[in-house]
């Protein structure tokens, strides 16, 4: 893959938890990194859930390999445009010349 279909400025963010003065644990999404991707969408699917219809739409966002994102096992999810996508699974492909990462997502 040529670097330069990386036209897609995203940040990926992940889940922080902390207690406050109460003992409650409040969560928050903290920036991770804003990396340039390349955007591909697959397919809305369908499911039910408690006798509703919901759709999911898959999408994959690649950018340059990085080895915190690969092997994170925090919750993840990407900001794009005013959405957000949630990383369900990440995917290294190494293409001979280059490492990229695949980060599987759902809106």
């Amino acid at each position: 893959m040529n670097s330069g279909k990386l036209r897609q400025r995203i940040k990926v963010q992940s889940r922080t938890s902390e207690k406050d003065d109460l003992g409650q644990v409040n969560s928050s999404w903290t920036t991770l990194v804003t990396v340039w991707a390349s955007y591909k969408s697959h397919k809305a699917v369908e499911e039910e859930q408690a006798s509703r219809t919901k759709e999911k739409q898959l999408c994959t966002f690649r950018v340059r390999f990085r080895e915190s994102l690969a092997y994170s096992n925090t919750d993840l999810r990407i900001e794009w445009k005013s959405n957000i996508y949630r990383v369900v699974g990440s995917l290294p492909v190494n293409d001979g010349r280059d490492c990229w990462l695949d980060l599987q997502c759902e809106l």
